[in-house]
């Protein structure tokens, strides 16, 4: 942006409130999520390993911290705009009816079609009845006899383990609100670094798993970058910089644990673009049906399409067979769902007064 700085509370006034930069950015995150797992999925586990290993697991290893960074940030938003049970209610009406429809297609129907087993044996396995627990945030990736065969076997949504973390730092940050200290942002700050400190210590001396710590610690720094948005500066060199401590973050061993205010910046830069409004956005939001259909797609694409088992074919079917369930998802699932939120304001008043009533 040329000319004079702006703080990022002041960008938000420019875009009256909804710049389209975070719209654009979660569709793009969620295709890239579907073009990387096109290599795992069409030449299995080994081969998707050591890519991750490899200088090509750098373009990927942002995607799912960037993720959390922008979550925190919108989710730190929904919280200053509204009560804690009305901030609650809004996130189980954005996550649970798609999460619990995709849930119910992959056990219902994708799944008797594919299955190895007969229908007997499919309904009464326990993993059957297991998979139901994804809509409650317990991940269970198997339903009996399905995808055995494939070259990335067995795993029906290897999507869905950021399910728990995500609703994880939801309970985190509503009780720092409860507590008070969301809202004392200096001493939210600091929390936010010493946690990034102290993960990246143990971590080091103590093995812990390098997965779900830098995201969490990613999505408190996209809320603290919120809480300070009238000063913190929206700059393209500020991005730009961050974009390069991000990359070595990456890069380095275990610098992953220190990534989360860069990767927060960068994403929040990025989403705070206003950009020109496309079919892609314009009244939707499909970017939650591409994460949570697309790795089950290709699955399937990998199992009935044999000839498919090179990662150029499987996201050339992927891509618009996804983006059909995405639509149908939000057409028919999240825009209905969403709708509900008008309401909840009057039903947590409405719970509210229940013990009063009851005392009275």
């Amino acid at each position: 942006m040329a000319g004079k700085s702006v703080s990022i509370a002041e960008r938000f006034e420019q875009t009256s409130g909804r710049p389209t930069g975070f719209d654009y950015l979660r569709i793009a995150l969620a295709l890239g999520v579907i073009v990387w797992h096109s290599f795992g999925l069409s030449y299995g586990i080994r081969y998707a390993e050591r890519l991750a290993a490899s200088p090509y697991g750098m373009l990927e290893a942002p995607i799912v911290p960037m993720f959390f960074a922008l979550s925190g940030f919108l989710v730190a938003g929904s919280l200053a705009r509204n009560s804690i049970p009305v901030y609650l209610g809004l996130r189980a009406l954005r996550i649970i009816p798609a999460l619990a429809m995709e849930v119910c297609l992959s056990a219902l129907l994708l799944g008797p079609l594919l299955t190895s087993d007969r229908l007997r044996q499919y309904f009464a396995d326990n993993e059957f009845s297991s998979y139901f627990l994804n809509i409650l945030a317990d991940i269970h990736y198997l339903l009996p006899g399905v995808f055995h065969r494939n070259p990335f076997p067995d795993i029906v949504n290897g999507q869905l383990w950021t399910v728990p973390l995500e609703s994880k730092c939801y309970i985190v940050l509503t009780v720092l609100a409860v507590l008070g200290i969301a809202k004392r942002r200096y001493f939210f700050l600091l929390a936010t670094v010493a946690s990034s400190v102290l993960l990246w210590e143990w971590h080091l001396h103590r093995d812990l798993p390098s997965d779900h710590a830098p995201l969490f610690v990613g999505f408190l720094a996209g809320v603290a970058i919120f809480q300070f948005r009238d000063v913190v500066v929206w700059d393209w060199r500020i991005a730009a910089a961050s974009l390069l401590a991000m990359v070595l973050c990456f890069w380095v061993p275990n610098g992953v644990y220190l990534a989360g205010f860069p990767t927060a910046y960068f994403t929040v830069y990025v989403g705070m673009l206003n950009l020109p409004k496309t079919v892609l956005i314009k009244g939707a939001d499909y970017s939650y049906g591409l994460y949570l259909y697309g790795f089950v797609i290709q699955q399937a694409i990998a199992r009935i399409f044999l000839w498919s088992h090179h990662w150029y074919w499987n996201l050339a079917l992927a891509i618009p067979s996804t983006a059909l369930f995405a639509t149908f998802s939000w057409t028919f699932v999240e825009k209905p769902a969403l709708r509900l939120r008008q309401i909840l304001p009057q039903v947590t008043r409405l719970t509210a007064t229940v013990p009063q009533r009851a005392a009275t």
